[in-house]
């Protein structure tokens, strides 16, 4: 060891001695710091690379990573989606924490037998500010026909369940989850409404996910509270072989006091 490098040690040995003599602290090593972290992957994709789908109207193409991520850097500039000739697709961008999973719901039905590319971009960061390892990207082919279902369509589950007391009032999503794909035209403010006390309309927007089949009724309006408010989706609603419900699906539930956001079931 050079006489430098001796001095070198010497003088870090002091400072050590000195701090646990005279209670001085050390400072703190940032263990989350992004430099000593791994930075984040996307360990699997949906649909997986090279997969042809069975029907375009049933498309949820998604990523799931290794960890949180930053959920304002998953958005249309770092995951996209693109046709013939790089033609971009437009659509939805969507973050779930829970399930560290990034989905893009296209806009409209994909054209048959065509092949799509995915990417997500190292745009995208982790809750540490860490980017993508690397830019991920996977293609897959839409099929030429449809399997088409046999039986007509019903709900599974709908959010608030029926006749719950609803806690949150403001910011309240009211969903309808469906047994297959449905046609989205059929889905609006005159087959999905929502009404209040004396039967009076609560205005909103009305909204359908492809990938997911969920219909979703936001109000334009914050809720009254200690009020029960009844949903409706009507017969007029129908899958993609333009098969309408059996009967109108109605539920109602109340709103409380309090506001813890409510999660749909989805």
């Amino acid at each position: 060891m050079s006489e430098s490098n001796s001095r070198s040690h010497c003088s870090v040995a002091l400072v050590i001695f000195i701090a646990m003599c005279t209670g001085w602290s050390m400072p703190a090593v940032a263990m989350n710091s992004p430099s000593l972290l791994p930075p984040p992957t996307v360990v699997i994709v949906a649909p997986s690379n090279g997969s042809i789908l069975r029907c375009p109207t049933m498309t949820d193409i998604a990523a799931q990573f290794s960890t949180s991520m930053d959920p304002a850097s998953i958005n249309y500039s770092t995951f996209t989606l693109t046709g013939p000739g790089g033609a971009t697709v437009s659509g939805v961008v969507a973050y779930n924490d829970t399930r560290k999973r990034a989905s893009f719901t296209p806009a409209d039905t994909l054209v048959p037998t065509t092949m799509y590319t995915a990417v997500v971009s190292t745009g995208a960061t982790d809750t540490n500010g860490s980017h993508l390892e690397s830019k991920i990207a996977w293609s897959f082919t839409t099929s030429p026909v449809c399997r088409k279902p046999n039986y007509p369509p019903s709900e599974i589950a709908v959010s608030p369940p029926d006749r719950s007391e609803f806690v949150c009032p403001n910011g309240a999503l009211i969903t309808a989850k469906f047994n297959h794909a449905m046609n989205p035209d059929s889905i609006n403010s005159t087959t999905f409404i929502v009404t209040g006390p004396g039967g009076v309309s609560v205005s909103g927007t009305v909204t359908y996910s492809v990938a997911t089949h969920v219909a979703t009724f936001s109000p334009a309006v914050e809720l009254a509270i200690g009020t029960m408010f009844t949903a409706t989706i009507t017969t007029g609603v129908t899958d993609i072989v333009n098969k309408p419900l059996n009967e109108n699906l109605e539920w109602s539930f109340t709103v409380s006091s309090g506001c813890a956001s409510p999660v749909p079931r989805m």
